[in-house]
């Protein structure tokens, strides 16, 4: 079991949100689904770029687009859960930027979640460097 992924959610909290796990979510075991985890992250990821007046398709001033996404399950969640969602920010480079999520629901642990965001130029479909105002946020995070 060595080869198993562990995400230890390093970085800069940076958002905190609650999301009520609903049918739509469970799967045939009547409990959360795998595939409803990366869903439920980038609700929470939506949520904070909406709280920073950002989206995915304009973060201040450019564009993201998921480069990698890693989940490690942690326990079951059910229809009716309110599962706290804990963002940190975690390591920056001049094209994009990593997203750890800590997934929370009554019982304990459900899932934890990494994300690699690119920032990205959908004219001329290519990556892009970060825009400034990104930059400026991020150094006073730091």
């Amino acid at each position: 079991m060595k080869n198993r992924v562990k995400i230890i959610c390093d970085g800069i909290k940076v958002f905190e949100t609650s999301l009520v796990l609903n049918v739509n979510d469970m799967n045939y075991g009547n409990h959360l689904g795998n595939d409803r985890v990366l869903a439920l992250a980038q609700e929470a990821r939506l949520r904070w770029l909406e709280s920073l007046a950002a989206s995915e398709l304009n973060c201040m001033g450019q564009s993201l687009i998921m480069s990698d996404a890693m989940v490690e399950y942690k326990g079951e969640g059910f229809r009716g859960d309110e599962v706290k969602i804990t963002v940190y920010l975690g390591e920056s480079h001049k094209y994009g930027f990593d997203l750890f999520y800590d997934m929370q629901g009554p019982r304990g642990p459900v899932a934890k979640v990494k994300s690699g965001l690119l920032f990205f130029d959908y004219e001329i479909r290519k990556v892009a460097q970060a825009p400034e105002d990104w930059i400026k946020y991020n150094d006073q995070l730091v």
